[in-house]
């Protein structure tokens, strides 16, 4: 149940963020959206948000092993946004494709920016 509720996404501000399996209409980059999941700390900048509390941050540098349902998340303010136990939901602008973070040389597929619990 959690996982659906993970890859269906909460309401959101502007529109539900389609996820990996599901329809194939398009979100517009950078459109706001809520979704909910299981946010684990990976870095000092960067959480992932994941559908099961046992998934974590693949830390990978291919593209293709990034999991369709992990969404690496760039919060506004960490210090109002450490990883957290249980479900939360979080809002932020989602981008879609091939997105390489620069310090950690790291990739990911998706990535929320600008993100708040809430």
């Amino acid at each position: 149940m959690q996982r659906r509720a993970f890859l269906a996404g909460a309401a959101a501000v502007a529109a539900v963020a389609p996820i990996a399996g599901q329809s194939q209409a398009a979100t517009a980059q950078g459109q706001v959206v809520t979704m909910k999941g299981y946010l684990r700390k990976v870095t000092n900048y960067y959480l992932v948000l994941t559908p099961t509390a046992q998934k974590t941050d693949p830390k990978t540098t291919n593209y293709a092993a990034w999991p369709t349902d992990c969404v690496r998340v760039y919060p506004k303010d960490l210090a109002k946004m450490p990883g957290q136990t249980g479900v939360v939901s979080v809002t932020g602008k989602l981008w879609k494709g091939n997105q390489m973070d620069a310090a950690s040389k790291t990739v990911a597929t998706v990535v929320m920016t600008d993100a708040v619990l809430g």
